[in-house]
Formats: C-alpha cells, sequence, structure tokens
C-alpha cells in the first residue's frame, strides 16, 4: 500500500479518535449539567445533534467543490483545526457554568457553535479523505476495497479508542479532560502535513452544478434513501445514546436507561466500534467477491437483528448474567452484520467517481451529504421517540428506518436486474 496512502489511514485515525472522544465528553458534559444545573430535554441534544449534521451538510459540497480546484491536503489539515476550536470551546462553557459565569441558555447557545465547529470539522475531512484515497488506488482498483475498508477500520478504531479516552479523560480529569484532546489532533495534522501530498485538479463547471449534475445519476437517485436511513440510525443513537444512558436514575422497566459511569460507556461504545471495525475488515476482504448490493442487504438484516437484541438486553433483568451474555451475543452478530454497508457504499461512490476523474472530491462529497442528511434527521426525528420511550423509543425509531432502507434497496437491485438507463451522469456502477 502506498506511503500517501497510509499517512491518510493513520491521520484519519487520530482525528477519528479526538472527535469521537469530544463526542462522549460533550454527551457527559450535558448529562452533569442536566443532573447539578437544571434539566435538559432530549428534544434539545436533538437539536444540538441537528446544528452538527446541518454544518456537516451545508459544508461538505463546499469543500468538496474546493477539494477537486485546491488539492486534499490543505482541507485534511483544516479539520484537526476546527475540532481543536470546538475542544477549547467546550472547556470553557465547563468552567464557565462550574464557576457561576455562564448562565444555562448562554451555555446552550455556546453548545450550538461547538457543534457548528464539529460538523465543519467533518465537512473538510470526508470529502477530501476519500477522494484523495479514490485518486491514490485509481490504478489499483484491486485494491481499492482493501483501502477502503482500511479507511473505516482506521474510522471505527479512532472512535474506539475516543470513545475509551472521553470516558477517562472525564472520569479522571473532568472539565480538563477537553485540554489533552488538543494534542491528539495536533498529532493528526502533523501526519497529513508529512505523509500527504497535493494533487490539484482542473475543474470549469461551477459546483453547484456539477452537483445537480450527478444528483441525475438514477441508480444514485435510488440508493440515496437506504443511505439516508442507514446514517439516521446512526446519527440518532450518537446523539441520544450517552446522554439516555448516563442522564437520571434507572427505568426499572429498561435496563439501559440511566445511571452508566462515563468510563463503563466509553468500554461499551468501544467494544460496539471493535466489533464494527472487525467486521468491515471482513466486508473489505470480501467486497471483491459479493456483489455490493448484496452486502448491503445482509447489512440491513443486521440491523433488524441488533433492534431485537437490544430490546431483549434492555429488558433483561440485571441479576440474569445468562440471559444478558445471550443478548450481547445476538447483538454482537448484529453490529457485524451491518457493517458491511459503509464499505459496500463507499466503492459504489468510488465506482461513480472513476468515471468522473476531475470531480472526486465533487462525488466523494456526496457521501457527506448522504451522512450529513440523514444523521441530522436521525438526530432531530429521534428526540421525541427518545423523550416518551428513552432507549425503546430509539430502538423503534431504528426498526422503521431499516424498513425505509430495505425497501429502497430492493428497489435499487430490482433497476440493476433490468438495466435501468441513466438521465445523466456518470456510468452505472457495477453492483
Amino acid at each position: 500500500m502506498k506511503r500517501t496512502v497510509l499517512g491518510c489511514i493513520v491521520g484519519t485515525f487520530f482525528l477519528r479518535c479526538g472527535t469521537s472522544a469530544e463526542g462522549v465528553m460533550l454527551g457527559l458534559l450535558l448529562a452533569h449539567i442536566a443532573t447539578t444545573v437544571a434539566p435538559i430535554p432530549a428534544t434539545i441534544v436533538g437539536l444540538l445533534g441537528t446544528s452538527f449534521y446541518i454544518a456537516e451538510l451545508l459544508g461538505a459540497p463546499i469543500f468538496g467543490a474546493l477539494t477537486d480546484r485546491l488539492g486534499a491536503r490543505r482541507f485534511l489539515l483544516l479539520s484537526p483545526f476546527f475540532a481543536g476550536l470546538a475542544s477549547l470551546m467546550m472547556a470553557g462553557i465547563f468552567f464557565g457554568v462550574i464557576h457561576g459565569v455562564l448562565s444555562l441558555p448562554l451555555a446552550i447557545a455556546a453548545f450550538f457553535g461547538v457543534r457548528v465547529f464539529q460538523g465543519l470539522s467533518t465537512a473538510a475531512s470526508a470529502p477530501s479523505s476519500l477522494s484523495y484515497l479514490s485518486s491514490e488506488t485509481a490504478d489499483a482498483t484491486q485494491q481499492r476495497g482493501l483501502a477502503m475498508g482500511f479507511f473505516e477500520i482506521a474510522t471505527i478504531a479512532g472512535m474506539a479508542s475516543g470513545f475509551v479516552a472521553g470516558g477517562q479523560f472525564w472520569t479522571y480529569f473532568y472539565g480538563r479532560g477537553f485540554i489533552p484532546l488538543l494534542v491528539i489532533f495536533t498529532i493528526a495534522g502533523l501526519v497529513f502535513w508529512r505523509f500527504t501530498e497535493d494533487r490539484p485538479l482542473a475543474v470549469h463547471e461551477p459546483g453547484l452544478r456539477r452537483y445537480l449534475g450527478l444528483l441525475q445519476n438514477r441508480l444514485l437517485l435510488r440508493f440515496a434513501p437506504a443511505w439516508l436511513a442507514a446514517n439516521a440510525v446512526l446519527g440518532a443513537w450518537f446523539t441520544h445514546s450517552v446522554f439516555q444512558m448516563a442522564h437520571g436514575t434507572p427505568d426499572d422497566g429498561q435496563l439501559l436507561t440511566g445511571g452508566f459511569s462515563g468510563s463503563a460507556l466509553g468500554f461499551y461504545f468501544a467494544g460496539f466500534a471493535l466489533t464494527f471495525a472487525l467486521g468491515i475488515a471482513v466486508w473489505g476482504w470480501l467486497l471483491g467477491r459479493v456483489p455490493k448490493l448484496t452486502v448491503m442487504l445482509v447489512a440491513i438484516g443486521g440491523l433488524f437483528l441488533s433492534c431485537l437484541a437490544f430490546y431483549g438486553l434492555n429488558h433483561s433483568q440485571a441479576d440474569d448474567v445468562r440471559e444478558i451474555v445471550f443478548w450481547l451475543a445476538l447483538l454482537g452478530v448484529g453490529i457485524f452484520l451491518e457493517s458491511g454497508f459503509t464499505p459496500a457504499a463507499l466503492t459504489f461512490l468510488a465506482d461513480i467517481a472513476d468515471a468522473n476523474a476531475t470531480e472526486r472530491g465533487v462525488v466523494m462529497g456526496l457521501y457527506s451529504v448522504f451522512l450529513g442528511v440523514g444523521q441530522l434527521l436521525g438526530a432531530a426525528l429521534a428526540g421525541p421517540f427518545a423523550d416518551l420511550y428513552r432507549i425503546d423509543g430509539l430502538i423503534l425509531f431504528s426498526a422503521i428506518l431499516g424498513c425505509i432502507a430495505l425497501g429502497a434497496l430492493l428497489m435499487l437491485r430490482e433497476a440493476v436486474a433490468v438495466g435501468v438507463p441513466q438521465k445523466a451522469g456518470p456510468a452505472s456502477p457495477r453492483s
């Protein structure tokens, strides 16, 4: 594998480690304020998540188009800078609330600013890194699935490390734990600066026109609802799960609500992330042998299995170890299966990018568009479900989204089977 590809992947690991730790600590800080200062409704938590995804959604197309004009490297460097600013702001909010300098309304307003910077960080990194990897593997298509798989493994492994680090930073350093995150973001920036190279491409059409042209790809239009639904599931759980599991006292009818410490949550989410990464490694190896649509359909089946396992776990008795182990094992199988969706979807987009070599940033920017819109909807729409039913509400919401994704993928498979022509845009990717 090329040194430049490895540099992008390693830098992504450190970046995702820092941003996931940031996310865990944000949830714990919100729970701390809700417990010690004043209640914070889950709907407000959902709106904070929405502000993140709006910033990502609006920023990704712009950064994607600029990547084609100016090269990916400078935007890879910009991402840890934005994330570092968010960490400094969260440290300021913590000390401001603790010392009575910030009222709750002002703190909530500042949290929206934090989420905007975090969204811009993701918006800058996703299209630039994926465009870079797509370009670097253009002449080695057999390695593309492997490179995309390693990219996702670095992403998930970084998230897992960040989940643990965020919980530990909060447990042992409290609000001061935001400061060490700056070291992680500095390392990410140094890796991007040292091991990546600029390869700007000449582009003449305005960015918006290019995006509109790509969205006329009829297979891409059929695929979009499935990816939006899958990302909405992630948005719902990433935004609401930490708050629901850490805030308040445990619900007598739901094992997973309230009472979890930051350290415990960090290790639980790390276990999820590592299982997800293992699945991605296996699916990345299988992608050259199994059709992408088949992988995505299996992944949706894994989502339904995960919903069943979460419901069983959430309604287990705390002292029934055998039952808890059973549901955890079933949940692990479900997570393993659903992990194939993202590398299959990325390979789908990379095939489209091959037909638009001068517009890789725009094409791969669609990844962030789908990610941002899906997670925005998930974070916002899951709020009432979580307010009404807590963890059960998130499970129900996920099952509904799974049905939407399944229907869209079945329609896409039918369209591919009958050879649906495209009105505009690049050639159809191989299914």
